[in-house]
């Protein structure tokens, strides 16, 4: 079930959407805008309100931090959150409702997710807050138990593929000049997309192995049976560390072959 999909079952004032695609999840954010404030019964994409929803314009739909602030600073910190909560408090101005989207949520300092608490107790009932963020984890259990969360997944042909990347590798983990040759063929003719794919997949097993483990749901498609044999150790530690990587994949030029190493070595516990 996506955003939109899930208006039928009434509208929460904060969400958390868990998605390993950011950009997809801010996309999602404001078609829930448009669905909502549209001048039609149901989003035209081309009246007034959609086309300043569209053009990044409209007073009523804030999205924060943008891609350059983020980069620069790499968190956000509880100045940012207060700045953002004399945002929350206000009424819509031209809308019937006010949306404000946090993009890489997990990356709010411990005070910063404290002081985002008072926000989500306090906002008013046309204001409507997303967490955005691929690592739910990162997020404090006293704001995940305030938000409706919608889990987003890899499409099932992706899981299987990269399901069998993993199980080749692991399948040569003790013989260390297999292991690289294999990483070495994986990576080979492959761009930096293919990469950030991969790091998420195996960011997307260990979530998945930590749900199993805590009895909740699994949010990917496709690997419910490896899940369940897998016996992951230190999962946070691992997210956090792939997390890292993930950052160095999409900022830097980095050697691919010693990406997939380093991934498949965070997971196998080399590392």
């Amino acid at each position: 079930m996506n955003l939109t999909e899930s208006i039928k079952y009434g509208i929460s004032n904060s969400y958390i959407l868990n998605t390993i695609n950011l950009s997809y999840g801010i996309k999602e954010v404001l078609n829930f805008a448009k669905q909502l404030n549209c001048n039609e019964d149901v989003f035209c994409d081309s009246c007034p309100t959609c086309s300043m929803i569209n053009r990044s314009e409209h007073p009523d739909v804030i999205v924060f931090p943008n891609e350059a602030e983020f980069l620069a600073t790499d968190t956000i910190k509880i100045d940012d959150i207060r700045l953002l909560q004399k945002e929350a408090i206000l009424k819509p101005f031209n809308a019937k409702y006010r949306i404000i989207a946090i993009n890489y949520a997990d990356r709010m300092t411990e005070q910063a997710q404290n002081s985002l608490l008072k926000i989500l107790e306090e906002s008013p009932k046309k204001t409507i807050i997303f967490l955005i963020t691929d690592n739910i984890f990162g997020l404090l259990t006293t704001i995940r138990s305030r938000c409706r969360q919608i889990n987003y997944s890899f499409k099932k042909d992706y899981s299987i593929n990269f399901l069998k990347y993993v199980q080749d590798l692991e399948s040569c983990s003790n013989n260390l000049s297999e292991f690289f040759n294999k990483c070495k063929i994986i990576s080979s003719n492959k761009d930096k997309s293919f990469l950030l794919e991969f790091v998420d997949f195996n960011i997307i097993l260990l979530r998945d192995a930590l749900c199993y483990s805590l009895g909740s749901n699994l949010i990917s498609n496709g690997i419910e049976e490896y899940i369940k044999k897998m016996r992951f150790k230190n999962i946070i530690e691992k997210i956090d560390m792939l997390n890292h990587y993930r950052n160095l994949i999409k900022n830097r030029n980095i050697n691919k072959d010693l990406v997939v190493v380093v991934i498949m070595s965070i997971m196998l516990d080399y590392l």
